[in-house]
């Protein structure tokens, strides 16, 4: 993959992989390790990726599913503990026992089941469609495959975009001089990371500009239009966050 095909890219597994060959960082997926700092060196990014996919979709999901995803981001905050992030899972497999096929009802924070409730929203339905070409009602059947695969590739191509507003460009390495963490540049990004209220960008670079960054990836990153979440990499740069 190279930088341009990056930028556009929209199929979310194909960025993961690039990003592990790029930084020999481990998939998220993988089995998660037993200590907090352990979560934090391994894939704090990756599950606030996740977590921001699923923030996308709580308007369709459950108070047990919600309650997940926030279980997981004290978590990777410090504040929480892995046997909460375990009793609210079975929680949200207690309320879904009996839809098992609905991708609102996740135990885990999984991207593709993210896109596969936008989906299934779209087509009307609780799980995704079973297209029949040749079914009794092959008319209804194929308007729901239509918006269930459209709605469903529109919510990848956010995920992505999501992907790189937390994991940056791995074909820029970006040097962080300590000087631009000044009080107002640390103050700024660190009510926007608790509040996650990021319209402050824009001024979060202008006290970057002002302590003499100089970085044009750094600066446009604050400035351009774009959604941003926790886990931006330029606010995590600011805060020290790796």
């Amino acid at each position: 993959m190279t930088e341009t095909e990056w930028l556009a890219c929209e199929d979310l597994s194909r960025m993961t992989e690039q990003l592990e060959a790029l930084t020999r960082a481990p998939r998220p997926g993988r089995r998660a390790p037993t200590s907090h700092q352990n979560l934090l060196q391994w894939n704090r990014k990756s599950y606030l990726h996740a977590a921001a996919c699923w923030r996308r979709i709580f308007h369709l999901i459950e108070a047990p599913g919600r309650e997940a995803v926030e279980a997981y981001e004290r978590l990777i905050e410090g504040h929480g503990t892995w046997e909460e992030v375990g009793a609210a899972r079975q929680r949200v497999i207690t309320a879904c026992a009996c839809d098992e096929e609905n991708p609102c009802c996740q135990a885990i924070i999984n991207c593709a089941a993210a896109s596969e409730a936008v989906g299934c929203a779209a087509a009307g339905r609780t799980r995704p469609p079973d297209f029949d070409p040749f079914g009794e009602d092959s008319d209804r059947s194929r308007v729901e495959n239509f918006a269930y695969h459209g709605a469903r590739a529109a919510e990848e191509a956010a995920q992505c975009a999501l992907f790189r507003e937390v994991f940056g460009n791995p074909f820029r390495s970006v040097t962080f001089s300590p000087v631009w963490r000044t009080s107002t540049a640390v103050a700024l990004a660190q009510q926007m990371y608790e509040s996650r209220e990021f319209g402050a960008m824009p001024i979060l670079g202008d006290a970057l500009q002002d302590a003499g960054c100089d970085n044009t990836d750094v600066l446009n990153h604050c400035r351009a239009p774009g959604v941003h979440v926790r886990g931006c990499w330029v606010v995590d740069l600011v805060l020290d966050k790796g």
